[in-house]
């Protein structure tokens, strides 16, 4: 296994297997990254339960622009499925550590999330659904994913149960072996030969193997860096439910930039979006210095701010996806700040995902005819800031009118299925001179 997968984690009675296939992918995913050299497979234990929790009992978040959500469930027995626990990823509430469920993520993080990558179905072309599931597994370590259960056997091929106590089941696919003879499958065999290398959540079969004929669903695989990397999460998605009727291409999410004091810096260095569609190219846009935006003012994203970075990034797969700014951009303390991110493929259903309000209504949409208050609904727009020691004798920021300056940079673009292809970005630099620095079991 490369030494990349961890013990087998049983969720006992609890309907949490969805929790626990996606540590267990998270799990992985930090071992092939090697991002943390001081724990190997052996050593290296998230606590599923503490994410399940989190998913229905949750604060407002540490900068205070959320309200949270403070569900009375018994959490242990609630359903779900991988795409909530990627939610909780991108809000910074999840993963941790240790045996407390109640810990808090935020004063005791173990990671920083960055990706969450959707694997579609391909219904209608399962051996490219195959060929994606293999490049996430080679790339990320393992992937989660559910399909339809209705017994623990050592070779599984769901898709000829009949039985009436079939139940999605989420589990974690960390390997594959084209040469498993198609007979060798239960019920019925398969109409191929090979598949997938499960990690359960139960120690009464704690790896199986199932059939490539199998349909699953909400596969993601995922990413993270260290957690001295980002400091500090701004965003207004704290629901974990979305409004997918919206189809947006161009939101806005305005913030007040609250962290900086006198020994101290704040600079964003990310911003990480939720995106529908693939072969998307989403450009990053953010405007500092906007006018207080309870003014009643038109354009409230970009009016009387200025221009301090733009970044464009190429992604094959949707899902949550962070794109690194080049150039960090330095936020002051109350300042006004406003993160732009627009969506394009050539199939034009390329969309920024929104979900219900949790508090502030901040967020907006460009139309193409101006900017206008989402209102009821929020942008899954997050900006990823750093602090910094302050810069001795800084040279003063002067906003400029003129034309920003644009290089052309070329970068790895981190969140794909596939080896990773090389990615225009184009940044515009800053006007300153300082220096850049639901599955139930």
């Amino acid at each position: 296994d490369d030494g990349i997968v961890t013990p087998v984690k049983d969720q006992g009675d609890t309907n949490l297997c969805w929790a626990y296939s996606s540590i267990a992918a998270a799990e992985s995913s930090i071992l092939k990254s090697g991002i943390d050299p001081t724990v190997t497979k052996d050593t290296l234990s998230l606590n599923p339960m503490a994410a399940a929790y989190r998913v229905f009992k949750r604060e407002s978040d540490p900068l205070g622009n959320t309200d949270g959500d403070w569900q009375s469930v018994n959490y242990l027995m609630q359903s779900g499925d991988p795409l909530k626990i990627a939610k909780l990823y991108s809000m910074w509430w999840a993963p941790v550590s240790g045996n407390v469920v109640t810990t808090n993520p935020y004063d005791n993080p173990s990671y920083r999330f960055e990706n969450a990558i959707y694997i579609p179905e391909n219904k209608s072309n399962p051996e490219e659904y195959i060929r994606s599931i293999k490049k996430a597994i080679a790339k990320y370590g393992a992937v989660t994913f559910q399909y339809n259960n209705a017994r623990e056997t050592l070779y599984y091929n769901p898709k000829n149960e009949h039985s009436s106590t079939i139940s999605p089941h989420a589990c974690t696919i960390i390997g594959w072996d084209d040469n498993i003879p198609s007979d060798k499958f239960v019920p019925n065999g398969a109409t191929k030969n090979g598949g997938w290398l499960v990690k359960n959540s139960y120690k009464s079969l704690e790896y199986f193997w199932l059939s490539y004929d199998n349909t699953s669903s909400c596969s993601y695989a995922f990413s993270f860096a260290p957690k001295d990397k980002y400091d500090f999460n701004y965003y207004y998605d704290g629901s974990m439910d979305d409004f997918p009727l919206r189809k947006d291409k161009s939101v806005a999410n305005v913030f007040k930039a609250k962290k900086s004091d006198n020994l101290k810096d704040e600079y964003i260095k990310a911003v990480n979006v939720a995106i529908g569609g693939e072969n998307v190219t989403a450009k990053v846009e953010i405007y500092k210095n906007v006018d207080y935006p309870y003014g009643g003012q038109d354009n409230v994203p970009v009016s009387g701010g200025y221009l301090a970075n733009t970044t464009t990034a190429y992604f094959e797969n949707s899902g949550y996806v962070t794109i690194e700014l080049n150039q960090p951009v330095k936020i002051e303390k109350d300042q006004w700040f406003s993160a732009i991110v627009s969506v394009s493929n050539e199939n034009g259903d390329a969309k920024i995902m929104t979900s219900y309000k949790n508090g502030r209504e901040m967020s907006y949409i460009n139309n193409g005819s101006g900017w206008t208050q989402l209102k009821n609904y929020v942008g899954r727009i997050k900006v990823y800031t750093k602090l910094e020691n302050k810069v001795e004798n800084p040279t003063i920021e002067v906003p400029t009118t003129e034309a920003p300056t644009t290089t052309e940079v070329t970068t790895t673009s981190e969140p794909t299925t596939e080896a990773p292809t090389t990615a225009e970005v184009t940044t515009t630099s800053e006007p300153t001179t300082e220096a850049p620095t639901t599955a139930e079991v």
